[in-house]
């Protein structure tokens, strides 16, 4: 997750779907949390849509807030 190329770290988050990992989800809570790539932290919500709990609100509201972008704004989360 700490590639410079956001296509690789996207590519990584959609890895995590195949893992079925007990952490998948603390990874990306930590993924919202810090990367400064709204496209990486919409393919991240885009998993914790499938995989997430009420843990990762916190970090999804944190991303509302980093990214007011239109598009994420309109997801089915933030309703």
């Amino acid at each position: 997750m700490a590639d410079p190329d956001p296509d690789v770290r996207i590519f990584a988050v959609n890895i995590l779907e195949s893992l079925r990992h007990a952490e998948v989800e603390n990874w990306l809570i930590q993924v919202l949390s810090e990367d400064t790539h709204v496209n990486v932290c919409a393919t991240a919500i885009d998993l914790c849509s499938e995989v997430g709990t009420a843990a990762a609100i916190p970090a999804l509201e944190l991303v509302k807030r980093r990214f007011r972008r239109a598009y994420l704004s309109s997801l089915p989360i933030w309703r």
